[in-house]
């Protein structure tokens, strides 16, 4: 019965040869078309066909895969590496390179939340010599970070960014990074030091970025001036709505030396209004104390004043984060001590020079949050939006989107050949038939244009593009719910690594931070599937993977923290051995509560007590001080150290009732108390 089908589409396509040829000329017009569109800053980086490692990956693999972008390294921009150079110029060399091996001498792996002694050394420094050290050695190592999280930023979110807000811009390294990212309109930078903003300032003073800085409004400011002391770029502030703003904070909480100088720092952010919110710090527990303590505070912002907030990276949840929380004292062994990232990228001439060392290649370590206000986007949302909006058959069209978007060249090559020729014949005849009305008059004119000059055909063949351009939107498939929209919608449910895939034969392991709010190893078989298995080999640390629904019962690396003992459930679900197939989000919603709750018995009361303390306010008991109040022997005190009110003071007796400070001796003490008996 199959075959006889076939037979009959064949029989019926040879018969319309003539026809069929002109249906190919209008397909081909239609994808010149389609083409034809605007592409963000960020999808700028490969002009160049992809290289077949690339091309084998499902769409939604390249969504998140820097591989996709074809560079692994971040490099300097020439007008960057020119500006410090010249920065540089009248440095002491000799000078330069001592303070840059004495901080690496004394830059050690930090263990604990104390302020490390490199960062003390720098502070103690003059400020033109810290001012070297910061530009020679720390500069491209930043930059490197911020633009890697301000790309995926750009490709998770959606909307254009066109405002940037730099709270501790230090020598506007942020302005660097959201210039190659972003078509930004205006910049704000806010520093604390007065001789680092002046640094930053004439970094943009080159001739290469002259040009494109008469475009931006760009205003810098110390954090106690008011907000116009130093302006230049477009002469009028551009009018920038707060759903086009980011906010970016990088490398300023860590340096705070209290708990309650970051809250009150956070505190400022949330009340910018700002859509996005980028934290960035270094990698160490002191930088990772700080991120997990701003992200549970911004998430309790959006939960007590009904304006909501989600993560949209690195955390596929919105739950207390399962390697650093308040909820529950014990914490595996297995689990990483840190949720840290590293970014590859090529040292320039003067920071080699610094550091006196030809070693090209460097790393930058760090550790970051991106949030969005909003609720937190899914495929379910979705559907329900466009119902709303009287689109038909609105569930179906989005599946089939993510079915697109998850598939790829490895899915569609398992197709029999002949079936897969009808089935390409079909799609070009489809496409044919929609665009035959519109473009049938220049299908005619390509006869006339074949008698014509050379330059008459290139006229000619502009005018088709122009012809069709009224019809764009009509003949693109934006005008459907796009695969790139499903992907990006439904990846805020994709797992996340938190170390690099575990490649074997036949089979690929891998760690990852998952939607339930702990940390799962999965095991994907190249019997599930061929582009999930190869979208698995090709993983790196820190990117998502969209097929974790097609693999193995995974296991429990860290369990997610219990914040609602009440709904506690001790009895544990049948698990299924291996999930064949089906949604995700469907996977993790019916089997989720009960491996990240699974225990023997139930909270204790005690236990119960501390996590409706907790829930009130996580931030307080992670951040690093909070932290290292813990850990400090002897102490009964809360987790937290400091307080906005007032410290403790010691109350002793005296002979006038009054309170004091002053610890008395011991033998006025016990005359004291022998006169009061």
């Amino acid at each position: 019965m199959r075959h006889t089908r076939l037979c009959a589409q064949v029989a019926v396509l040879s018969e319309r040869t003539t026809r069929e040829a002109q249906l190919r000329v209008a397909a081909e017009l239609s994808e010149i078309v389609s083409a034809r569109e605007n592409v963000a800053p960020a999808g700028r980086v490969r002009s160049e066909p992809l290289p077949s490692s690339v091309q084998r990956l499902s769409e939604a693999a390249r969504l998140t895969s820097r591989r996709a972008d074809g560079q692994w390294w971040s490099i300097a921009p020439a007008a960057m590496e020119k500006s410090i150079t010249r920065a540089l110029q009248d440095t002491d060399k000799k000078q330069l390179r001592r303070d840059v091996e004495h901080i690496a001498e004394l830059w050690k792996p930090e263990k604990s939340c104390t302020i490390s002694d490199s960062n003390r050394y720098l502070e103690s420094m003059p400020d033109g010599r810290a001012v070297s050290v910061h530009l020679a050695s720390q500069f491209m190592n930043h930059y490197a970070a911020i633009s890697t999280i301000l790309e995926e930023t750009s490709r998770r979110i959606g909307g254009p960014i066109k405002k940037v807000v730099d709270y501790g811009s230090g020598a506007a390294v942020g302005l660097w990074a959201a210039m190659r990212v972003f078509d930004i309109k205006m910049y704000v930078g806010e520093a604390k030091s007065a001789p680092m903003m002046r640094a930053g300032i004439a970094l943009l003073n080159v001739e290469d970025l002259r040009q494109r800085l008469r475009k931006i409004h760009t205003v810098f400011r110390l954090t106690s001036d008011k907000p116009v002391p130093h302006k230049r770029g477009a002469q009028h502030e551009p009018s920038v709505g707060a759903d086009e703003t980011l906010a970016l904070s990088a490398y300023a909480l860590s340096p705070m030396s209290t708990d309650s100088m970051r809250e009150r720092h956070i505190d400022r952010i949330w009340k910018s209004r700002a859509q996005v919110i980028v934290l960035v710090e270094e990698a160490n527990p002191r930088g990772f104390a700080s991120i997990a303590a701003a992200r549970a505070q911004l998430l309790q912002y959006g939960r007590t004043s009904g304006h909501p907030i989600h993560v949209v990276a690195p955390c596929a949840h919105d739950k207390p984060c399962p390697m650093l929380h308040a909820y529950g004292m014990s914490k595996s062994s297995r689990a990483p001590k840190l949720c840290a990232f590293k970014q590859a990228y090529h040292a320039p001439k003067y920071q080699k020079m610094a550091e006196n060392t030809p070693k090209t290649e460097r790393m930058s370590r760090f550790t970051y949050v991106v949030l969005a206000r909003g609720e937190r986007p899914s495929i379910e949302n979705t559907i329900a939006r466009l119902t709303e909006q009287g689109v038909a058959d609105a569930d179906t069209k989005v599946q089939n989107a993510l079915l697109q978007a998850k598939g790829g060249i490895l899915d569609d090559i398992r197709a029999s050949p002949p079936e897969a020729e009808i089935l390409a014949s079909e799609e070009q005849l489809a496409a044919g038939y929609e665009v035959e009305p519109l473009v049938e008059h220049e299908i005619e004119s390509r006869d006339e244009i074949s008698d014509q000059t050379d330059s008459e055909h290139y006229t000619e063949a502009h005018n088709v593009h122009d012809s069709l351009e009224p019809v764009q939107p009509s003949l693109s498939p934006a005008s459907e719910f796009s695969s790139a929209e499903a992907a990006r919608i439904d990846s805020y449910s994709w797992p996340r690594l938190i170390d690099m895939p575990l490649k074997k034969g036949g089979h690929v392991t891998i760690d990852a931070c998952c939607p339930t709010g702990d940390l799962r190893r999965f095991t994907i078989a190249k019997s599930k599937g061929r582009q999930a298995y190869q979208d698995a080999r090709k993983l790196r640390g820190s990117e998502l993977y969209a097929h974790a629904h097609v693999s193995s019962r995974p296991s429990i690396i860290s369990p997610a923290a219990v914040t609602d003992p009440a709904a506690h459930d001790s009895q544990a679900q049948a698990m299924p051995t291996e999930i064949d197939s089906g949604d995700l989000a469907a996977f993790f919603a019916e089997f989720g509560s009960d491996l990240a709750g699974d225990r023997s018995d139930a909270p204790s009361v005690l236990e119960t007590k501390r996590i409706e303390r907790v829930r009130e306010a996580e931030h307080i008991y992670i951040g690093p001080e909070a932290q290292m109040q813990a850990s400090t022997p002897g102490e009964r005190n809360p987790l937290r150290r400091t307080r906005r009110g007032p410290k403790k003071r010691i109350a002793e007796v005296s002979e006038r009732g009054t309170r004091t400070n002053r610890k008395i001796s011991r033998s006025a003490l016990d005359a004291e108390l022998q006169d009061q008996w």
